[in-house]
């Protein structure tokens, strides 16, 4: 062998020598990555879930609370008639299809009973939906130790108290129900409760709904360890007990305690039916204003991280030992010229690796016209489109929690209020101020009319142009209310509204109609004028909020009409 061999073959096996160990590094920070891109992936998943069961617990809960505020309202101006309390639990009903039942107790001598009527003994009403029809039943053994605690525990507590899941049999069919209940007290004394059923049939879709983006075995569990969702349908509605033949007796003992303690874990487990491991990830559903726990249990195979390691060694060695000899062949006419680039490769591939800021790739090197070139010009591809992924993700989680925000603060600000007028106000100038609208106005359309009323106005100049009655079909913002669908107009350029300061009148450049209904119902209008056009988030918040507006704006108009109507008969 001739010295220009020896030294390509000394050459060579020196580069091997030092390049192995480089190959190695970027082989075990890319397992890592392999980890932590799952870990990444199951995250995502479970925050999705989160969010929207977050959403229907929260309108479940909104529901309760609305109908609790308007008993209170009756009770205090002594109109609790049963006939009339019937009347809101069965509007309530027939206005949220999500909700199962809706139901009512209070304590003896508390309700107000009609003249020239049989006095009850109790008042225990239950509005629920049974084979899709609307019934009205009445409850039992409230006063049972433990069949009476939907009763008895939220008497005790005397705060909001959401019941845990049980499964109930109706007709033929079993379902888990729970029930969110509202104590009515008045004056520091406990008159009744009221609950809102919802099953869980909504957990399996939206369990089912995200299973089809993934591989993953998936489950949501109560706190008790009873199955609310699961992969497996045949499991929904059952306990977690020794007997179960996914878990040994200690991982499912240590499981139990978990779902109890309300903890997040992440633990690689034996399935005996599978004979294989697994790795368990544990997140709990944190749900805002409710004593409840839920957990979401995720399971994920370990063989598939193994065989995407093991493809990935494999693949490493073939082209270890197909460089090899492509480097030796080629490394008698270009060893630094070819050495340098690929080192430089390398440390580009670690700094992607370990998620280190990278250095901009010198020209020269993405203007090479062979596989080099198109090896520097990838890996800054690569770079780019990872880090425009995670700016994405980060944008739409930064949006979607400012939305969850806005939506939690609406409804703070409409809790508790029984005056149509301080709720229109509330509820205006609340979205004015959070989505940095200079002018809006807020119209009610009451039952039996041809109108709008005006309700509450934002920064409006109170001219000829601003009306407090508006018919149905006038203008835009009636005809926007008859065809109950939002308008929204950019560049306004007549006189409509202005915004007014001490010294000037300022003519917004959007104009956005949104009316709120339910049931195909119109409830009334909101109206905004703003100097920037009202899109995107903004828009987005509004259209999600409109239905629960109409909901608690029509709750106040029904018992405000029922509190008018008892007092004209009072006094007749």
């Amino acid at each position: 062998m001739n010295t220009r061999f020896r030294f390509a073959l000394v050459t060579s096996l020196i580069s091997l020598a030092i390049t192995l160990p480089l190959v190695w590094v970027v082989v075990a920070n890319i397992y890592i990555f392999l980890e932590e891109n799952t870990d990444n992936r199951i995250k995502i998943q479970t925050n999705k879930i989160i969010y929207e069961l977050n959403s229907k617990l929260e309108k479940a809960s909104q529901t309760a609370n609305s109908v609790a505020h308007s008993l209170l309202a009756l009770k205090q101006n002594e109109m609790a008639y049963p006939h009339l309390v019937s009347d809101i639990l069965k509007a309530n009903i027939v206005s949220n299809p999500e909700v199962f039942g809706i139901w009512t107790v209070w304590e003896p001598n508390t309700w107000n009973t009609p003249k020239d009527s049989v006095p009850l003994e109790r008042l225990a009403l239950y509005w629920n939906k049974l084979n899709g029809k609307i019934l009205l039943d009445t409850l039992v053994s409230f006063n049972d130790p433990i069949l009476g605690q939907y009763y008895l525990q939220p008497k005790k507590n005397r705060k909001l108290t959401i019941l845990p899941p049980t499964n109930y049999s109706i007709g033929k069919k079993q379902v888990i129900l729970s029930s969110i209940v509202y104590p009515i007290i008045l004056s520091n004394d406990f008159q009744a409760v009221v609950g809102v059923d919802f099953n869980y049939d909504f957990f399996q879709s939206t369990l089912t709904k995200y299973s089809n983006y993934t591989s993953l075995s998936m489950a949501i569990y109560s706190s008790e360890g009873r199955v609310l969702a699961h992969s497996d349908r045949a499991k929904i509605g059952k306990l977690i007990s020794i007997e179960d033949k996914d878990f040994y007796h200690d991982e499912l003992d240590f499981l139990s305690k978990a779902l109890k303690n309300n903890e997040k874990l992440k633990k690689s487990i034996y399935l005996k039916d599978q004979n294989e491991y697994v790795t368990v990830y544990l997140t709990p559903i944190e749900v805002p204003n409710l004593t409840t726990h839920f957990s979401i249990l995720i399971s994920e195979r370990n063989d598939k991280l193994y065989a995407d390691k093991q493809d990935l060694r494999s693949k490493i060695v073939f082209f270890i030992i197909i460089g090899f000899i492509v480097f030796y062949a080629i490394i008698l006419l270009y060893i630094n010229k070819l050495i340098k680039p690929f080192y430089l490769a390398v440390d580009y591939i670690l700094s992607i690796a370990n998620d280190n800021k990278i250095v901009t790739i010198k020209s020269k090197y993405k203007k090479l016209s062979d596989i080099r070139g198109n090896l520097f010009k990838s890996i800054e591809s690569m770079y780019r489109s990872i880090k425009e992924k995670e700016q994405m993700i980060e944008e739409q989680n930064s949006v979607a929690e400012w939305i969850r925000v806005g939506q939690s603060k609406l409804y703070d600000s409409m809790r508790g209020i029984f005056s149509i007028k301080d709720m229109s106000e509330n509820i205006l100038f609340f979205l004015c101020k959070y989505l940095d609208i200079q002018i809006g106005a807020l119209y009610l359309h009451y039952e039996k009319t041809k109108y709008l009323k005006l309700s509450a106005a934002y920064s409006l100049t109170y001219d000829d142009n601003i009306n407090n009655y508006i018919n149905i079909g006038e203008g835009l913002v009636g005809q926007a209310a008859l065809d109950n669908r939002i308008v929204s107009i950019e560049n306004v350029e007549n006189q409509y509204f202005y915004s007014s300061s001490s010294t000037l009148k300022i003519l917004p450049k959007n104009l956005i109609i949104l009316p709120f209904s339910l049931n195909k119902k119109v409830i009334g209008v909101l109206e905004f004028g703003s100097y920037e056009v009202i899109n995107g988030k903004k828009l987005k918040l509004l259209e999600g909020i409109l239905e629960n507006i109409a909901i608690a704006l029509n709750s106040v108009m029904i018992a405000n009409k029922i509190s008018r109507h008892r007092r004209n008969k009072k006094y007749l």
